[in-house]
């Protein structure tokens, strides 16, 4: 049986970093996807080292280009974790609800747009 790829979005570092070392490390293809391909050195060197299936991907969530270009080369994906996002700072009771919002809807809605064809969606 194949491998299973996984594209994880936001690698560069916290949850997204931590997931793809997870799952790299039990044997599956990641695609470890951020903006900024230098941020992601060392996981590309971790994963050098421990013999990982490991690849760096530029991909920035908010550009449709950038989508399609991720998933050209990513090639078959199995699974989606679509950690990336952008924070907003201050107090939870003072933070604006559409700043929220936008969050949400630009680190999702290009990913959903460009792979999610064909899903059905049930309630």
């Amino acid at each position: 049986m194949a491998k299973q790829s996984v594209l994880i979005t936001g690698s560069n570092s916290g949850i997204g970093r931590a997931t793809a070392e997870l799952l790299a490390g039990r044997g599956y293809r990641v695609l470890a996807t951020m903006r900024n391909l230098d941020k992601g050195r060392d996981l590309a060197e971790a994963a050098k080292k421990n013999g990982w299936d490991l690849t760096l991907l530029s991909l920035d969530v908010c550009k449709d280009d950038s989508v399609r270009e991720a998933f050209r080369q990513a090639g078959e994906v199995d699974v989606l974790i679509n950690n990336a996002g952008f924070e907003v700072f201050g107090p939870l009771e003072e933070a604006k609800y559409v700043e929220y919002l936008d969050n949400v809807r630009e680190s999702g809605w290009h990913l959903l747009k460009l792979t999610g064809k064909g899903l059905e969606m049930k309630s």
